[in-house]
């Protein structure tokens, strides 16, 4: 083969590897997280949904939603939390 035919051929080969990829489309993931505490049972998206609910509710900004820290004690049936910078709360379970 000449020099000439090998480039060409080269060339088909990287151009071919160059193609943009059929992009999959996966599925998305669900998980389920339940907080279980003697005869009671908490739902972690839902406790999260209330707390921002609370939070919204108190007059928070949505910049101050980006960091929420959320404290659990199911012995008191209560989530404690704490958002923007010295912002608290708690929501009854």
């Amino acid at each position: 083969m000449s020099k000439r035919l090998d480039k060409k051929k080269l060339k088909r080969q990287t151009t071919a590897i160059e193609s943009p990829i059929a992009e999959t489309s996966a599925s998305k993931e669900t998980i389920n997280f339940f907080i279980q505490y003697q005869d009671q049972e908490y739902l972690e998206t839902e406790i999260i949904s209330r707390v921002k609910e609370s939070c919204l509710l108190n007059g928070a900004s949505s910049d101050e939603l980006n960091t929420i820290s959320i404290y659990l004690k199911p012995e008191d049936k209560k989530a404690y939390f704490t958002y923007g910078e010295d912002k608290s709360g708690f929501i009854e379970l």
